[in-house]
């Protein structure tokens, strides 16, 4: 960063090191500078759509998931940011399909199965 502070890879690393420590107010500006860059990106996007998502800017998290899927439709990670921000706009049953493609792709995925077994008690909760 120190000889080009808009290479778009150093941006991505330098976000990505921040993301490790859960910094993701700090890693968000460095991760937006990639974004013209890295659009096709599917991991990048990942790392984006998550720091949204943990920045509390849920809209652009779904729009990142989505732009994941469309690039590799196998993408476990797309499909759980996707269902995160479902479940966080409240559309629980959207935020089921998300997860449950993830099992068609990797039926042991520990994440979303962890996910289904809450999301079904909270329907049971709910009386739903």
């Amino acid at each position: 960063l120190k000889l080009d502070p808009n290479y778009p890879k150093a941006n991505w690393m330098k976000g990505n090191i921040d993301i490790k420590r859960e910094e993701y107010d700090k890693a968000l500006p460095y991760l937006e500078k990639a974004l013209p860059f890295l659009s096709g990106d599917a991991e990048y996007l990942f790392d984006l759509g998550t720091t949204y998502y943990k920045t509390g800017h849920t809209k652009q998290a779904g729009l990142c998931a989505n732009e994941i899927i469309g690039l590799d439709p196998k993408s476990t990670g797309g499909y759980h940011l996707l269902g995160l921000v479902y479940a966080t706009f409240g559309d629980l049953e959207n935020a089921q399909k998300a997860w449950e493609k993830i099992l068609t792709i990797n039926p042991n995925d520990s994440t979303a199965i962890i996910n289904l077994k809450t999301l079904a008690e909270e329907k049971e909760v709910q009386g739903k």
